[in-house]
């Protein structure tokens, strides 16, 4: 899906940027994102935002919602 996006937001002169779940590995992320790989686009993005918020929110047990030690794993 990524590549087909990219080849026409490419071909119609445009830059592609993405918002990606924040990841410590492949297929490691708080939300269960398994399909995302940085690796893999690479290639296809000009510029990604990585979201790394989101271990702790309303219905989760109270903590913080971006900790150092994830962030920096991120």
């Amino acid at each position: 899906m990524f590549s087909m996006i990219s080849s026409t937001v490419h071909g119609a002169g445009k830059l592609l940027n993405v918002c990606l779940p924040g990841m410590t590995g492949d297929g490691e992320s708080v939300g269960g994102e398994n399909w995302c790989r940085y690796s893999d686009l690479n290639p296809l993005v000009d510029t990604a935002t990585v979201m790394s918020y989101g271990m702790s929110w309303a219905g989760s047990a109270p903590g913080p919602v971006s900790p150092r030690s994830w962030l920096e794993g991120v």
